[in-house]
């Protein structure tokens, strides 16, 4: 019985470490993720591979994503344009380290014989939900918005309020797909114009620019990883 439980463990552990060699996974300081398919790897050669990824956001990012769209439609969209004081749900996500900005409701005066619509708009006083420059230098743009008024396409029939807070948690929660190049042999990235627009671009090999990242920096522990797993599951 011992023996049979210990052959179990040891293919448990076996497939956790083959499947853990089959993606690269690395949590960024704003609480985004970006996931690297390396058993999709393409090799274009000599160790040299397109690897898909995708850009996701942390569960506790999306959470507060959800709070806050729900917060915006349900509690100030028909509220007076202004400056609000944001809701105890609002800051229920750790210390505050930058400062509790308000909430802002603007109006929007519709032209040309379209509607008139409120837009509810905030800076989050979370540097962890922000990118480093943004956290460093001041948020220049709303952490997030919302627009409280919406016709569905052409037609004259608005979007009722759970069906704009639902396209909005979808819209602010979507994962971003793109595509990234490796040398692991040179240890460098690739670059291909327009690559970064168009994850699916087709192109050529002598159109890759390759260049080394820099010593000590994120994307240099980038590459070192993703081809070490690359050499660990024998693609190279």
């Amino acid at each position: 019985m011992k023996k049979l439980l210990g052959i179990v463990v040891l293919g448990l552990l076996l497939t956790s470490s083959a499947f853990a060699t089959d993606y690269h996974a690395r949590t960024f300081t704003d609480n985004t993720q970006k996931i690297w398919n390396l058993k999709g790897a393409e090799e274009i050669g000599y160790k040299q591979f397109v690897v898909k990824n995708v850009i996701r956001k942390t569960k506790e990012r999306i959470e507060y994503n959800n709070v806050l769209v729900r917060e915006f439609h349900e509690n100030f969209c028909d509220r007076k344009p202004g400056n609000y004081p944001a809701t105890k749900e609002m800051l229920n996500f750790g210390n505050i380290d930058i400062e509790n900005y308000p909430i802002t409701v603007k109006f929007m005066e519709g032209s040309d014989n379209s509607y008139d619509y409120n837009v509810v708009e905030y800076k989050t006083p979370y540097k962890k939900f922000l990118n480093h420059y943004d956290a460093e230098h001041g948020q220049s743009f709303p952490y997030l918005y919302v627009i409280c008024k919406k016709t569905k396409g052409n037609t004259s029939e608005f979007y009722s309020r759970n069906e704009l807070i639902s396209k909005d948690i979808d819209f602010n929660n979507m994962e971003v797909e793109t595509t990234d190049i490796f040398d692991c042999d040179r240890m460098m990235d690739g670059h291909v114009r327009g690559l970064f627009f168009n994850p699916n671009l087709k192109f050529k090999n002598d159109e890759i620019k390759w260049s080394p990242p820099k010593k000590g920096t994120i994307g240099e522990s980038i590459v070192f990883n993703v081809c070490k797993k690359l050499k660990i599951n024998n693609r190279f």
